[in-house]
C-alpha cells in the first residue's frame, strides 16, 4: 500500500488604500544567510510546503515524492542542475504585500512624512495620524512603521530638531563655498550658536559639515548597464552595498505573481514585486562583475506566509543575502521575514518564472 502525504497552504492577499496636517493630528486629503543549504522533501503541495529548512553549508537537494524529481544545486559555483522545474503554479512568488494594521507601504511612508513635518514645525508629535476617516493613535502608528524599518525622528539636540540641524549644515556649507571659511556662528531666529558648539551638536547625530567639493552627479538610470556603472564602488563589497541600497531605497513595491517587467522594465517602471526587485539587483550586480543568484522559498512575513524570491551576491568568498523589498533589510541581513523557518524551493542562475 502506498501512502501519500499532501500539504496545502493558502496564500492570503490583502488590498490597499491611500493617506494633511493640522496642529493636533495628521489627516489624509533578521539574519545573515551566507552559506545556504536546504534539505527539503515536498509532496504534492498546492501552494507551498512548510517544511523545515537547514540553512548552512553549500548544497541544496530537493526531492519531490510525488514525481521523484531531484535537483542538485552547487552553491559555490552558483550553478543549478535541474532535472525538472517545480510546479510553478504551486510555488508562485510575489513576496508579502506590505500591509501593517491595514495600511499599505505607501500609506505608512506618507503618514511618516506628515508626522515628521508636524514634529519639525511644532517640536511635538501629533495625537494621531489620520487616513480618510480613520485615526491611528501616534503610539500605535510608530509601532506600525517600525515593522517596516521606518521611524519619525524626534531627536532634539541643544533645542534643535534634526530638520533644523540639517538646515544649519546646509547654510554653513553654502557660506564655506562662498567664503572659503566657516562662519563664526549659526543663527536660528534670534539665537546664535557658535560654530564649534554647532559642530558638536550635529556630531551627536553623525552629521558633519563638508568642507571639500562634493560631487552632485546623480546615478544614471538610462539603462541597467549605465546605472551599474554609476554605482560602482572602489571595492566589490562597496559596489554590492551601493547596488543593494539603491534598489532598496529607490524601487517601489508592487504585489503581483512572478516576473512581470524583467530588470530593464523594472528600472523603467521603478516598481516591482520580489521577483522583479531581484531581477534588477542581480542584473546590476552582474554588470559590475559580481556573481549573483536567485533563491526561491516560502517565508513567514509579519502578514503571513508567502512564496518569495530574493537575491544573493557573492563577494570576497562569501554569499550575502540581498532582499531589497524592505527598508528594514541591509546587505546580508533580513528582518522582514523569519529566515529560521523558511522553506527553500530552489537556487537559480536564471529565475524560471
Amino acid at each position: 500500500m502506498l501512502l501519500f502525504f499532501s500539504l496545502a497552504l493558502v496564500l492570503n492577499v490583502s488590498g490597499s488604500s491611500a493617506a494633511s496636517v493640522n496642529q493636533t493630528n495628521v489627516s489624509t486629503p533578521a539574519t545573515s544567510l551566507d552559506n545556504m543549504t536546504a534539505n527539503i522533501s515536498t509532496s504534492n503541495y498546492a501552494t507551498a510546503d512548510n517544511a523545515t529548512t537547514s540553512i548552512k553549508n553549500a548544497t541544496t537537494n530537493t526531492s519531490n515524492l510525488n514525481s521523484t524529481v531531484t535537483t542538485n544545486s552547487s552553491i559555490k559555483s552558483a550553478t543549478t542542475n535541474t532535472t525538472k522545474t517545480p510546479n510553478l503554479n504551486n510555488t508562485q512568488a510575489a513576496g508579502a504585500p506590505v500591509l501593517v494594521n491595514n495600511l499599505t507601504m505607501a500609506q505608512l511612508k506618507d503618514g511618516t512624512s506628515r508626522a515628521q513635518a508636524f514634529f519639525n514645525k511644532y517640536d511635538k508629535l501629533p495625537t494621531y495620524v489620520s487616513f480618510g476617516t480613520r485615526k491611528v493613535l501616534i503610539a500605535t502608528f510608530e509601532q506600525n512603521i517600525a515593522k517596516q524599518g521606518l521611524k519619525i525622528n524626534t531627536v532634539i539636540v541643544n533645542g534643535l530638531n534634526v530638520a533644523q540641524l540639517n538646515d544649519g549644515i546646509s547654510r554653513v556649507q553654502a557660506y564655506y563655498a562662498a567664503h572659503g571659511k566657516l562662519p563664526t556662528y549659526v543663527s536660528f531666529g534670534t539665537r546664535h550658536i557658535p560654530i564649534a558648539t554647532f559642530e558638536k551638536n550635529i556630531a551627536t547625530q553623525s552629521l558633519k559639515i563638508t568642507t571639500k567639493a562634493v560631487s552632485s552627479t546623480k546615478p544614471d538610470t538610462s539603462s541597467v548597464a549605465a546605472l551599474a556603472k554609476s554605482l560602482k564602488g572602489s571595492t566589490a563589497y562597496a559596489t554590492a552595498v551601493n547596488l543593494f541600497n539603491w534598489v532598496r531605497d529607490n524601487l517601489g513595491y508592487s504585489f503581483y505573481y512572478n516576473t512581470k517587467y524583467g530588470a530593464a522594465g523594472t528600472l523603467t517602471h521603478m516598481t516591482g514585486n520580489c521577483c522583479d526587485t531581484a531581477n534588477l539587483l542581480i542584473a546590476l550586480a552582474r554588470d559590475d562583475g559580481i556573481t549573483s543568484r536567485y533563491v526561491h522559498g516560502y517565508c513567514d512575513f509579519s502578514s503571513g506566509w508567502y512564496g518569495h524570491v530574493w537575491a544573493q551576491l557573492y563577494v570576497n568568498g562569501k554569499w550575502y543575502t540581498a532582499d531589497a523589498i524592505s527598508y528594514a533589510n541591509s546587505l546580508g541581513v533580513v528582518k522582514n521575514w523569519n529566515t529560521a523557518t523558511a522553506t527553500i524551493y530552489g537556487v537559480y542562475n536564471t529565475l524560471p518564472f
